[in-house]
């Protein structure tokens, strides 16, 4: 009877292959899309979408460099076994235990909510039940989620990137559930997103908006410091700054023009 190979060996190479994979997509890409070039005169003649779709590109190749670190470091709890999950309804192993993206959603997902479920979810949800959850008593949970986020840049550090970086996070994702919110309260923009015909289209435009915002955020998490962020911020007029510190003023206007749906009165009928 031949001996066979653990059984956490195969899962392991395909994980290991998918972050040999995503790392050598960012070493080739970064030959095009350099840091340096940020800095360079032709960088500043460019024009404004050619500068945004720079950023959208070089903020994607380094994202993938973060997917691909952590596929190389789940390959490994694998093969050790660290990452049994024990089996699904079918019998089939678990190898998630630590895993810590779900590679599928994070390369379709269009919204943050979903990002943020697809990307380094163990270390989220361990910050939801620890940090989160445990500031229940400041009443707020706008306050509660600036707090946490405030301890996620100090885990990471004292550079200033970083804490730029999670203020960005906390106005994005503030600003899609504003427009969560206005979609409940205008019926044309119910009406659009619900539409199936437009899925596709909405898909997309979503998918552009989400892949640019956080490759927006990354200039800040990847440069650290000010003098190097900022120059490239103020090269595109600050847009993300301007549009997610903006869109809470034209929320307050449409949140008193459209009022709650009421629901039809049961003894007037």
């Amino acid at each position: 009877m031949k001996d066979h190979p653990p059984a956490s060996v195969g899962p392991a190479l395909t994980r290991l292959a998918l972050g040999i994979l995503y790392i050598v997509l960012f070493q080739t890409g970064n030959m095009l899309f350099s840091d340096e070039y940020f800095f360079t005169a032709q960088y500043q003649e460019l024009g404004f979408i050619t500068k945004c779709f720079y950023i959208l590109v070089w903020g994607q190749l380094h994202f993938r460099k973060y997917v691909g670190t952590w596929l190389i470091c789940v390959s490994i709890s694998i093969l050790m076994g660290l990452s049994y999950n024990g089996k699904d309804k079918n019998g089939n192993i678990l190898w998630d235990g630590v895993s810590n993206v779900k590679l599928y959603q994070q390369e379709t997902c269009s919204t943050f909510r979903e990002a943020i479920e697809a990307f380094n979810y163990n270390t989220n949800k361990w910050m939801f039940s620890y940090i989160y959850r445990r500031l229940q008593f400041l009443g707020s949970k706008s306050l509660s989620q600036a707090v946490t986020l405030s301890y996620l840049a100090m885990w990471h550090g004292l550079a200033s990137g970083y804490y730029m970086n999670f203020f960005l996070e906390f106005i994005m994702v503030n600003t899609e559930n504003q427009i969560m919110v206005l979609e409940y309260r205008i019926p044309l923009l119910h009406e659009v997103n619900r539409s199936p015909t437009l899925q596709p289209f909405l898909w997309l435009v979503r998918r552009i908006l989400l892949t640019f915002s956080i490759s927006y955020a990354l200039v800040s998490f990847c440069m650290l410091t000010h003098d190097k962020y900022l120059q490239i911020y103020s090269s595109v007029g600050y847009v993300g700054h301007v549009v997610y510190l903006g869109f809470p003023l034209v929320y307050l206007v449409l949140i008193r023009l459209f009022k709650t749906p009421k629901k039809p009165d049961s003894k007037a009928q």
